[in-house]
């Protein structure tokens, strides 16, 4: 009978706090405790993924901080909800939801299920054994070189906030029993034990895809684990951005000046280089023509050797003819003297010595010795013009002597200008052969510095990204409503296992406690 009474009041119990609620207004809930807030949370978004990348569920577990009692007010579109922390009465009026909430430090926690069409990144995951790709059922168990795929491809549908803002790290747990030879390009790697914890990083809003690869005997895998958050750089870096920004701007202008600068170097080089190869052409002909003047100046040394022997017959024939004039001149002169004393002697006493006719033969010989004189005077020429000659050539032959001499002279010095314009040759035809390399490595080291130039303006970006971080464009927006103003947000993806491995990972959302209607509402009046 007591048992009868006690079902019947708790079902008036239950009636009656039923029409309580019904009672209260649409736009004010049941406030037991007197106060309405806002909600002071933080949001987690926990996405479970298939093996392959494909979407499963999403769970969104919002933590509300609870200070004091009162009734706090959460937004959000939800397919389903259920607490986390301990039992509590909510009312949900479109997308408003009323918790009642005692004050605890420890704040409220509860789940909520949503669809997941909006989430900034969507990823792909490939499997493959001896390059031979497979599903995940065809891989678990395999033996061979396996390969692991996963790319993350961003969401247009998703806000423009969580695309622009959240950096990811995409993490797997390798099993080192089982797996050998593990390779993770770009990749952290962390030893723990008989585990290799493999991380990369993904800048936000990019396509990009990472691997995994290893050796084993029998195929398992733990699956990854994708963490996502909105880093605020200005409160974890003690500096002035916009002064860093700035900066890098600054190096980027300068490594156009350097790039610019190598540009007008390569054209320098290449005119160099043009330079140095007509050098070097004009070498080989120098070279070529010195080695005709070398031929020329012994057939000039043998022809002037030549001529200086003419000379010396020349001389010594005219020194015969000088001394021969002066033997004349001499002869002349007794002549001339033994005529002219003859006559003076002789002439008074020729008649009396001679016919008539010999006498006047005798007379007019002696009135034409005037000859004699001309004679001697045209001798005297004669020899005069002789003795120059002589005098010339003998100093032409002295001339020749000493060309002679410095043909000989000139000679090895020739030698030692053609064996000089040989190496210089050789040195020009060597150095232009290099010279000409160098444009195109000048051309490479541009390459080079277009590339640090693209990479500062790339950092001017990221830099920016920072910049205009969470300070500058208010408070975190919500996953699940924009009527929210959470604290946090963060992501938190999953893919499924694949092997028979035992499951280590833990669940994500918590399995709320089942319980029958008196004892949720024994708890209630215990409040």
């Amino acid at each position: 009978m007591n048992r009868k009474i006690m079902a019947m009041v708790a079902v008036l119990i239950m009636l009656a706090l039923q029409l309580q609620v019904r009672a209260v207004p649409n736009n004010q809930p049941e406030n037991r405790f007197g106060v309405q807030i806002e909600a002071d949370k933080d949001e987690t978004v926990y996405i479970s993924l298939d093996s392959d990348g494909s979407l499963g569920e999403v769970n969104v577990v919002n933590r509300i901080k609870t200070p004091v009692d009162g009734t706090y007010i959460d937004y959000g579109i939800y397919e389903s909800i259920s607490s986390l922390s301990r039992e509590a009465i909510y009312e949900i009026e479109g997308d408003k939801i009323a918790w009642l909430l005692e004050g605890d430090s420890k704040g409220f926690y509860y789940q909520g299920n949503i669809k997941g069409d909006e989430l900034p990144l969507n990823f792909r995951v490939k499997y493959s054994i001896d390059n031979r790709e497979m599903s995940a059922s065809e891989i678990a168990g395999r033996k061979g070189r396996s390969k692991i795929q996963i790319e993350a491809i961003p969401n247009p549908r998703a806000k423009k906030r969580f695309r622009d803002k959240y950096f990811y790290q995409i993490q797997a747990e390798i099993d080192l029993d089982r797996c050998k030879n593990v390779q993770a390009a770009g990749a952290t790697s962390i030893m723990s034990g008989r585990t290799q914890n493999i991380g990369f990083m993904l800048m936000p809003d990019k396509r990009d895809h990472f691997e995994i690869s290893f050796d084993t005997e029998d195929f398992a895998f733990d699956g990854f684990t994708i963490t996502s958050m909105e880093l605020d750089i200005k409160n974890m870096i003690d500096c002035d951005l916009t002064e860093m920004k700035d900066g890098f701007q600054q190096l980027t202008h300068a490594s156009q000046r350097v790039i610019q600068g190598t540009d007008e170097l390569k054209l320098g080089m290449e005119g160099l280089a043009r330079g140095i190869k007509d050098l070097s052409h004009g070498g080989k002909k120098a070279k070529s023509g010195l080695d005709r003047l070398n031929d020329g100046l012994t057939d000039y040394s043998g022809g002037v050797t030549e001529l200086t022997q003419s000379a010396k017959r020349i001389n010594e024939e005219l020194e015969k003819l000088d001394q021969g004039g002066r033997i004349l001149k001499e002869g002349f002169a007794q002549l001339k003297g033994g005529i002219e004393s003859g006559f003076s002697k002789l002439g008074p006493i020729i008649p009396a010595l001679l016919p008539a006719e010999l006498t006047e033969m005798a007379n007019q010989l002696k009135q034409g010795t005037g000859w004699l004189a001309e004679y001697e005077e045209g001798l005297n020429k004669f020899t005069a013009g002789v003795s120059a000659l002589s005098a010339g050539m003998n100093e032409f032959y002295m001339g020749m002597l000493l060309l002679e001499s410095s043909g000989g002279m000139l000679a090895p010095g020739l030698d030692r200008i053609i064996e000089g314009m040989a190496v210089l040759t050789d040195g020009l035809t060597e150095a232009a052969g290099k010279v000409q390399i160098l444009p195109k490595e000048i051309a490479k080291l541009t390459d080079g510095q277009t590339k640090i130039k693209e990479g500062l303006e790339e950092t001017v970006k990221v830099v920016g990204d920072f910049e205009m971080g969470k300070l500058s464009e208010g408070s975190t927006p919500s996953f699940v409503s924009e009527k929210n103003n959470p604290g946090s947000l963060q992501f938190i993806y999953r893919t499924a296992e694949i092997g028979s491995k035992k499951q280590v990972r833990p669940k994500i959302i918590a399995t709320e406690e089942k319980k029958g209607f008196f004892k949720r509402l024994a708890d209630l009046f215990k409040r």
